[in-house]
Order: structure tokens, then sequence, then C-alpha cells
């Protein structure tokens, strides 16, 4: 008999233990390689029939984890779910609205017939993952990097006026990630301090 992970876990974040902004609860709820790895070895010992009281306990634990869960599941936003129950096929069907919104889009913009303008995310400066790393650690009010982010803004704003482009983007210098920025923007998500993984290569 052989146990082992579903997937290499190369792919999995190393451990919890250096999650300090999670909840108990929350910690409760992942499981990186490191947990994994315990995981599996109580795994094959219930399989092997192991009479160590430790894995008796360990069972048990597991066990509780996951009525914890459900529980929570099913004390969470009602509204949420009441708003996912009333979902109907209509709502899933998008008309064609897009000649009607290229009408609204030139009557408001005015725009040329070829009109000029750059890519919506400009560079993460040197300066903006400084400020950003500074904020994470403490060493920056949220306040000081608001002000900071309005400036990096101001500063792509005037650099695309000087180019005369058309049509003007803020250059997203606030965006963190593209999904990670966006999900902490949303209520019921929570995001690790060091869950990386390896996507590919030595990325």
């Amino acid at each position: 008999m052989i146990a082992a992970t579903s997937s290499s876990l190369l792919h999995t974040p190393v451990t919890l233990a250096s999650e300090n902004k999670l909840t108990e609860e929350q910690k409760d709820w992942f499981s990186f390689a490191l947990e994994k790895t315990g995981e599996i070895a109580v795994i094959a010992a219930i399989l092997s029939d192991s009479q160590d009281p430790k894995i008796a306990t360990a069972y048990e634990e597991n066990k509780a984890s996951i009525a914890r869960r459900r529980a929570f599941e099913k004390n969470s936003d009602d509204a949420v779910r009441k708003r996912v129950s009333a979902i109907t096929p209509a709502m899933l069907s998008r008309k064609n609205a897009y000649p009607l919104r290229r009408a609204a889009q030139e009557k408001r913009l005015s725009l040329p017939k070829f009109p000029t303008t750059t890519i919506g995310s400009f560079p993460q400066t040197k300066e903006i993952r400084t400020a950003r790393a500074k904020l994470g650690k403490g060493e920056i009010t949220a306040a000081e990097y608001e002000e900071f982010i309005k400036k990096e803004i101001q500063e792509n704003v005037k650099i695309q006026e000087e180019l005369d482009l058309d049509l003007l983007v803020h250059g997203e210098p606030e965006r963190n990630d593209m999904v990670q920025y966006f999900g902490e923007q949303l209520h019921g998500f929570v995001f690790t301090q060091n869950g990386w993984v390896q996507s590919y290569g030595s990325r």
C-alpha cells in the first residue's frame, strides 16, 4: 500500500507556521506542504491498522475540523445564499448590448476614429513595490500609502497628457496582483502572507 498526495507538493505553500495574520479558525481550513505530509502519515497509519493513540487523536481532531468548517458554512452570510438561490436562467443570458454601449461611448467621449491610448497597467516600479512592502510591515500608514498611490496616478496621467494621447488610463499603481487586489476588495475572501507556490520554472 502507498499513501501519497494527489499532486506534487511543489505546487503547495510550505507551511502554515509563518501565517501570523490568519485567525486560528481560518488556519484550521488550510493545509500546506508540511501539514499535508503529517496528514498523509496519519492516513497511512490508519490504513495499516495502527494502534498508536496519537493517530487516533489526530483522526478525531480531523473529524472535528471538518465539522467546524461545515458549521461555519451553515452560519455564513445568509444574504449571499438568498441571492444565489434567486438566480434565474434569464440572468445567465446577456443580450448583445455592444451597439448601445458604443453609441453611448461615442457621445460621451467624442474620440477620433482611431484613438491613441496605452496598456491599462503601467510597470510596477521599485518605488511602488517598496511603498507596498512598507505598508505591509506597518512602517507607513494606509493614509500615507494612499497618498503615495495618488501621486503615482497623477504622474501617470501627466505623462499621457504630455504625449497627447486620446484615451487616458490611471496605470493601476495600486494593483499588487491581478487576483489578489480584486479579491481583497470583496467581503468573504482570506489572503495568506506567505502562501507562495511555484507556478512554472523558478517563478
